[in-house]
């Protein structure tokens, strides 16, 4: 290895995902270092909308692009979480909260006061004690504020219309030097593990010095060449296939919807044109024609795109001078949180481990230790609400007995069997989810631990029980004085 410098970056992928890589290296490094190009197919970015983490924020900011001027420019609504429905089987709804629940305890957690209440009283609603969750459902917005107040509980998000943000990206790509080339991938060529060129369609010769795959396709002609396996999922995730569509009436929301039934997953994102609405199921239960016509049912419906769904990931993402990000790396059902995130993780983990030279091992093998943990323990998240519709009742949940564990990974195993002891998380590197928010998603889903923290017994539970009542009656008074979230968002927009 000469540690030749790395002069030539080459990004493959259509719509919003390669130019957002662009965006970040070409901001972040010195422009004179290395030119950035995208080879764009020319096929159309299946994505309608998206739909944002409160962590996906700041990926904007590294290119420049404060939250006005992104909204300014770009469809959008803010978000508080996800509404979640028939996760019970029987029709009841679920909301699932950016943002902290209670309040803080000395050294225990708010959620082992709700434990210890609903074993004394048999019933609690944790939402009772989220800001964020009682103002989604009231259409009421702010943004934190005032910390140490109840205003800064609050963690919000943003939906995102894809085709907006596509023509603001190349606009700006433009006016940085990215050099944009049109044709497809026709062949890979590759010498000792390394990408030597790609030829196109038309024969073009693609050179660089490093090739980022952002094509969204886990199987590709780049993972062939690479020979780069998938790790499958599909043991425990039967979904094989997404349509996708948009509708042209009303459906600004301040949340994610994800409707559940027996045999499929609806996602929809509300946007101030419409709603996009992803459909994720079986092939061997449902036919992609069934799931068109059920969507194209919606007189206001655009044309549907159905296309394969590969849940899982590849057994690595950097490979040599070759890198695949979200999509074309792994895929997850996006129940709390969207592939694009799961691309963002990618990319910040990327420019964090930039390489100086191609003599990149120890980088490259750091970075896919850190981002098959991640994806690995959104998984696991995800598990967890596949687990709640197999269930169809939150109480029996409890009993471990009736739950068959055994089929599900170790890692998944053993974080449900800490909470529902203990009431504790376990700790895992690279979590996709903060603690809070981890905890909130076990008791809501009705995971109630037949334990809590043993230091709980010290509080004076009356004392407990008036601070939070108290607590419960500011946060329902405090969204009752909340403006409605398009008239926030209208005059924040105008200020």
């Amino acid at each position: 290895m000469d540690n030749k410098k790395i002069r030539q970056i080459v990004i493959f992928g259509d719509g919003v995902e390669a130019q957002l890589a662009a965006l970040v290296i070409k901001s972040q490094f010195d422009e004179e270092s290395f030119a950035v190009s995208i080879v764009s197919g020319g096929s159309q970015n299946s994505s309608y909308a998206l739909s944002l983490q409160p962590e996906s924020i700041s990926i904007f900011n590294l290119i420049g692009l404060d939250e006005k001027t992104l909204m300014r420019n770009v469809k959008s609504n803010f978000k508080f979480g996800t509404l979640f429905e028939n996760l019970d089987g029987k029709g009841k709804s679920c909301f699932q909260p950016f943002g902290t629940h209670g309040g803080p305890m000395d050294l225990v957690s708010f959620q082992h006061f709700a434990i210890k209440k609903r074993i004394e009283q048999g019933s609690f609603d944790y939402n009772d004690y989220s800001l964020a969750a009682k103002a989604a459902l009231a259409n009421k917005f702010v943004h934190p504020q005032n910390p140490g107040s109840l205003l800064s509980t609050l963690s919000y998000s943003l939906h995102l219309s894809a085709e907006d943000l596509e023509a603001l990206f190349a606009h700006r790509c433009r006016a940085l030097g990215v050099n944009v080339i049109q044709g497809a991938v026709k062949e890979v060529n590759t010498s000792n593990d390394r990408i030597t060129n790609v030829v196109l369609d038309d024969l073009t010769q693609v050179n660089g010095d490093f090739f980022i795959d952002c094509t969204n396709q886990i199987a590709n002609p780049f993972a062939e060449a690479m020979e780069i396996k998938i790790k499958s999922w599909s043991e425990w995730f039967e979904n094989d296939r997404v349509a996708r569509v948009f509708s042209s009436n009303e459906g600004e929301e301040l949340f994610t919807r994800v409707k559940a039934d027996s045999n499929k997953i609806v996602r929809q994102i509300g946007l101030a044109d419409g709603s996009a609405q992803d459909v994720y199921y079986s092939s061997r239960v449902t036919s992609a024609e069934e799931v068109a016509r059920e969507l194209k049912s919606d007189s206001l419906a655009k044309d549907v795109v159905d296309e394969q769904f590969i849940i899982g990931t590849r057994e690595v993402a950097w490979k040599g001078n070759y890198l695949a990000l979200g999509r074309a790396f792994g895929q997850y059902e996006p129940l709390n949180a969207s592939n694009f995130h799961g691309f963002i993780v990618g990319l910040q983990k990327f420019i964090a481990l930039f390489p100086r030279t191609d003599d990149c091992e120890l980088e490259s093998f750091e970075l896919n230790r850190k981002l098959n943990l991640w994806y690995e323990n959104m998984r696991d998240i995800n598990l967890l609400y596949h687990l709640s519709l197999e269930q169809k009742a939150g109480n029996s949940s409890n009993n471990l007995s009736a739950i068959n564990l055994e089929k599900y990974p170790q890692s998944f195993q053993h974080k449900f069997k800490t909470f529902i002891d203990s009431g504790q998380l376990a700790y895992y590197e690279e979590e996709a989810f903060s603690e809070p928010f981890r905890s909130s998603l076990y008791l809501n889903l009705q995971f109630w631990p037949s334990a809590y923290d043993p230091r709980m017994d010290r509080f004076d539970m009356s004392q407990m029980n008036t601070r939070f009542d108290e607590m419960k009656s500011a946060i329902n008074s405090t969204v009752a004085q909340m403006p409605n979230h398009l008239q926030y968002r209208s005059q924040y927009l105008d200020s």
